[in-house]
């Protein structure tokens, strides 16, 4: 996987390399490898889970001589995409579009209207006798959360078995917070755990820093819970139209 990902990078390099030199050179050579390369790069891409009949690093080092680099060098935007790069490989001769790209200034954009506050989109439940309760669900949830954190799992890339035993756990979670919170009257602890995690109303981290909040960091699995748990007191906790 680490030799698919470092051919990866360097045959999209090298194609974009192509590219500028056709803007400079007439050979059709360059052309021609730029498609070879972007279709090198999807087979780099592929070869982790299957094979070619092409040798993917010789052929990307065959292409590179051939393209005569050290001669014809790289074009300026280079110094932008490649940190630390060597200025004295750069021909300030080549031109291309990603030079102008680069060196455009986009001018800054200002909205004719301020961004809608977000206590403006809910329903504020005061939370007044149940902070313990309100806490305690907090809890469950931040454990659940720093679980995901140890699996580290991507819907994509999960392994069927920790899915599976993450899946488990987010349901054992569930049905423990719904023995706590089973009716709509408990719409104030959800709005006060929306309003932690997002902070609404400034005060509802208890002047805690942001990053320190673990349910802030993990809003949407706040949300998804919260919803699972109770749909119409989850929904509750929002305005049906703005005011």
């Amino acid at each position: 996987m680490a030799a698919a990902q470092l051919a990866i990078g360097e045959s999209s390099n090298l194609a974009q390399l192509c590219l500028s030199y056709t803007y400079n050179f007439k050979d059709p050579m360059f052309v021609k490898y730029a498609a070879i390369l972007a279709v090198i790069a999807q087979a780099s891409i592929d070869s982790t889970k299957r094979t070619f009949a092409v040798d993917i690093p010789e052929e990307i080092k065959r292409i590179k001589t051939e393209l005569n680099i050290k001669a014809n060098g790289y074009p300026e935007f280079w110094l932008s995409i490649r940190k630390g790069f060597d200025v004295g490989r750069v021909n300030k001769d080549l031109k291309c579009p990603m030079n102008f790209v680069v060196s455009y200034k986009y001018p800054e954009v200002k909205p004719n209207s301020s961004t809608i506050p977000f206590e403006r989109f809910v329903k504020k439940h005061p939370l007044t006798e149940k902070k313990r309760i309100a806490r305690k669900i907090e809890a469950l949830i931040n454990k659940y959360s720093l679980e995901l954190y140890k699996y580290n799992i991507k819907d994509d890339d999960a392994e069927q078995s920790e899915y599976l035993l993450l899946k488990a756990d987010f349901e054992m979670m569930v049905s423990e917070i719904q023995r706590i919170v089973f009716t709509n009257k408990y719409v104030d602890i959800f709005y006060w755990l929306i309003n932690k995690a997002f902070m609404i109303d400034g005060r509802a981290a208890n002047n805690q820093r942001r990053d320190k909040i673990i349910i802030a960091k993990n809003k949407s699995l706040l949300m998804k819970t919260l919803y699972t748990v109770n749909a119409e007191a989850f929904l509750d906790c929002f305005a049906s139209k703005l005011t």
